[in-house]
């Protein structure tokens, strides 16, 4: 993960807030993502699902993060986005007069990212069970009107 401070100081709160929605979309842009593709051979697709940027809470921090189970990999991914995604916002430095700064450079997290299949499938489980329960809810007075 890595986290880059945006300069919208100077910008009405209309303005900032659409300048900072463009910026999470030019992290993860073809054209950001392309390059790194083509270095690390990850193909384009998996970066595109697997790259995240954010704003962190309602801050001016646009934080960059890559899942791997290779920690090595994923931080050369991230140094290479934010270094793609940094050369971005050369050609947005009119807007926001350019004083954007790196607030922590790639660095591997504590605790690492992992997916949780188990708590997706206890969601998926009390989810149907509910939809269950409301059809057979429905039906059973569908009955009873006849």
């Amino acid at each position: 993960r890595s986290e880059i401070v945006v300069n919208v100081a100077s910008m009405d709160w209309s303005r900032a807030e659409r300048f900072l929605a463009t910026q999470l979309v030019v992290a993860k842009a073809r054209t950001t993502l392309e390059p790194i593709s083509e270095t690390t051979k990850i193909p384009l697709r998996d970066l595109e699902k697997d790259v995240k940027a954010e704003l962190i809470g309602s801050s001016d921090v646009i934080a960059i993060q890559y899942a791997n189970s290779d920690a090595a990999i994923a931080l050369d991914v991230v140094k290479a986005v934010t270094a793609q995604y940094l050369l971005s916002l050369r050609d947005y430095e009119q807007v926001g007069n350019g004083r954007h700064r790196l607030l922590m450079p790639a660095t591997l997290l504590e605790e690492p990212v992992s997916l949780k299949p188990i708590y997706a499938a206890f969601v998926g489980a009390i989810v149907g069970i509910a939809i269950g329960i409301f059809g057979i809810m429905l039906r059973t007075q569908a009955w009873r009107m006849k």
